[in-house]
């Protein structure tokens, strides 16, 4: 009874809006001279050794703390694999699959409204998007210009909240 409670809450609150067609709906290449993204093991050893030992391992069962400690023999292969995700352009269907867990939040634990839940992925397609934003940061941030606070460095959703604030304030006087 609880788990369809969960099962419930937790459908209502994920869902995926209508598929809706604008200007950025068209696919883009990252803007590079030669048209090759350099993908080196180099760096994405440098990512491996960047992660968090205790972050939670995701539905592909393999810990942070693994990849951290074999950083040095898992960045050859991992970039083979990014290599290969580059060029086909497709992501492993395996690294779509998540593990929603649900974290009580507040007041009476009974009510499953009560709970917040946990996205779970898989550490390597953590290390995959983090090695790969290198490429796609910059064009994102030159095509959607000044107003796209998410997916931008030093730009949050506070950042936002004081640009309109105080673009409302001045709009006043």
């Amino acid at each position: 009874a609880n788990a369809n409670a969960f099962v419930d809450t937790f459908s209502s609150k994920f869902v995926l809006p209508a598929l809706e067609q604008n200007e950025y709906s068209d696919p883009w290449i990252p803007a590079v001279s030669s048209g090759f993204l350099l993908v080196r093991s180099r760096g994405v050893e440098r990512v491996l050794r960047d992660l968090e030992v205790d972050s939670g391992t995701g539905p592909d069962g393999v810990a942070a703390r693994v990849l951290k400690f074999c950083a040095h023999s898992l960045s050859l292969p991992l970039a083979k694999l990014f290599r290969r995700i580059l060029h086909c352009g497709f992501w492993p269907t395996a690294w779509t699959e998540h593990w929603l867990l649900h974290l009580y939040k507040r007041k009476a634990p009974s009510d499953s409204g009560n709970y917040r839940a946990i996205n779970l992925t898989a550490q390597v397609s953590k290390v995959a998007e983090r090695f790969l934003r290198q490429f796609f940061a910059p064009t994102l941030e030159n095509k959607f210009g000044r107003s796209q606070f998410a997916y931008r460095k030093a730009h949050g959703a506070r950042d936002a909240l004081l640009l309109y604030s105080l673009s409302w304030i001045a709009a006043f006087n």
